[in-house]
């Protein structure tokens, strides 16, 4: 089936899906935003340590809530509590929920995603989408010929 799209058209869908891709991505973006919730919380208020009591449960708020995040992921400081260090010491990354149903803020491990992967990964998909192209000309080019082989070999034998 791709035979029969000639080189200009397969190079045009590419590129239309491209700017689809990167329209897709700003739109993500314009839709989540930063992601923040605006909700004010005192360090000192009793809610905060009510939450560190929960830190120790078997089931965390979250696994069965919704949540607000308050802090996004950010790396570990020296100056944790001991409470928090365990949490912080599976990925090194620590963010600060609030669990809606449970109205306590609570902190867990997250993974911060590297930016710098991504756009490794982009890179790999634009140059695997030239190297499909240009595969696809080649094929395109080498049955043209033996098409065109053919063709010269019926007219030769007057066919």
């Amino acid at each position: 089936m791709i035979e029969q799209f000639k080189s200009r058209r397969m190079v045009g869908l590419v590129i239309v899906l491209m700017i689809v891709c990167i329209l897709v991505m700003i739109l993500e973006g314009l839709v989540t935003g930063d992601g923040r919730h605006h909700i004010q919380v005192d360090r000192n208020s009793s809610s905060l340590s009510h939450a560190e009591h929960h830190l120790n449960q078997s089931k965390p708020c979250w696994s069965s809530s919704q949540v607000d995040v308050l802090e996004f992921c950010q790396t570990c400081e020296d100056n944790l509590d001991a409470s928090l260090k365990e949490i912080c010491n599976r990925t090194g990354f620590i963010e600060k929920v609030s669990c809606r149903n449970a109205k306590v803020v609570v902190f867990r491990s997250c993974v911060r995603p590297d930016s710098s992967s991504f756009w490794k990964f982009e890179l790999a998909m634009i140059a695997l989408a030239f190297l499909s192209g240009y595969g696809s000309h080649r094929r395109e080019t080498s049955m043209q010929n033996k098409y065109f082989d053919r063709i010269n070999k019926q007219v030769s034998c007057g066919v």
